[in-house]
């Protein structure tokens, strides 16, 4: 009788402590009796804050879109062998906010395997679904900002790219227009000046004249290295690796001939005498160009 009165007060003592525990929770902890489809036990936090109480109260908190998913879910976990389900849904408080939460709970069975009850605990998920939201968002405003900064790249490229095209254009042009309408007169005026004086001006004219073109002279072209047409045609090849016999072969000359113009062709790069493999200065030829080179009257 004793050992029976004891258990009793084990059992209340246990009970109240559970509650205690359960009323300092701040996710809902429940209880629910699958015979009598009712929620034996509510914790405060789910009472008070939330309104969680009778089954009826619970099914008109959640969300209706959102009713039939918690019913599939509460059905699944009673199928045998199951011990654990788990949903999530929205719920309408009465101050009409909208909440997430997050249901998880573990299947009590008796000996046979029948289910007695569901005891759960119910997590707020509300702010992790707005920080979700917020990052999902901030996402998509990332990936658009991304988009547009490519498309902006892109059409500045193109931009960039006709900047080049015409900046380089420009100063062929007035590389061209010095070679080609001041070249020859000062060619003139160095050949009949008279006397000293007259030689100095065309000096200075001819220093002047290098100064203005010389920051133009970058990458030229093998045209204006004054190649003739047979020795550009030979140093194109020469930049695409082919051998003599081979560019012998395509322009219909002999290897010898083919010879003496990339040795011309070395002549006119200023490399004739040096260990410079000709490819390569074809192919680099750049920023040693001076208007000297560029212009012969100079």
């Amino acid at each position: 009788m004793n050992n029976s009165r004891e258990n009793s007060q084990l059992a209340s003592w246990l009970s109240e402590n559970y509650k205690s525990l359960a009323n300092r929770s701040r996710d809902i902890i429940y209880h629910y009796s699958i015979p009598s489809g009712q929620f034996l036990f509510f914790n405060k936090i789910g009472l008070d804050v939330y309104g969680f109480g009778t089954k009826k109260s619970v099914l008109l908190l959640i969300h209706p879109d959102d009713r039939e998913q918690v019913r599939r879910a509460s059905r699944e976990s009673l199928h045998a062998g199951c011990t654990k389900g788990e949903v999530e849904y929205r719920i309408c408080l009465k101050d009409g906010s909208i909440r997430w939460m997050h249901d998880k709970w573990t299947v009590m069975r008796d000996e046979h395997g029948t289910p007695l009850a569901m005891e759960g605990i119910i997590r707020d998920n509300t702010d992790k679904k707005l920080i979700e939201r917020e990052l999902r968002e901030r996402e998509r405003e990332l990936a658009i900002k991304a988009r547009n900064l490519e498309d902006l790249n892109a059409a500045l490229k193109v931009l960039l790219r006709r900047r080049e095209e015409d900046q380089r254009e420009i100063e062929q042009r007035i590389i061209d227009n010095v070679k080609e309408l001041l070249g020859p007169y000062l060619m003139q005026l160095k050949g009949c000046s008279s006397n000293e004086r007259q030689s100095a001006l065309v000096d200075i004219l001819e220093a002047n004249l290098k100064e203005i073109i010389s920051p133009f002279l970058r990458k030229i072209s093998l045209h204006h290295i004054n190649l003739t047409p047979a020795e550009i045609q030979v140093a194109n090849f020469v930049k695409q690796g082919r051998t003599s016999k081979e560019i012998a072969n395509l322009l219909r000359l002999s290897p010898k001939t083919v010879e003496n113009h990339r040795n011309r062709i070395r002549q006119k790069l200023k490399i004739h005498n040096r260990k410079i493999n000709l490819r390569s200065a074809l192919l680099s030829y750049q920023d040693e160009t001076s208007p000297s080179d560029l212009f012969p009257i100079f």
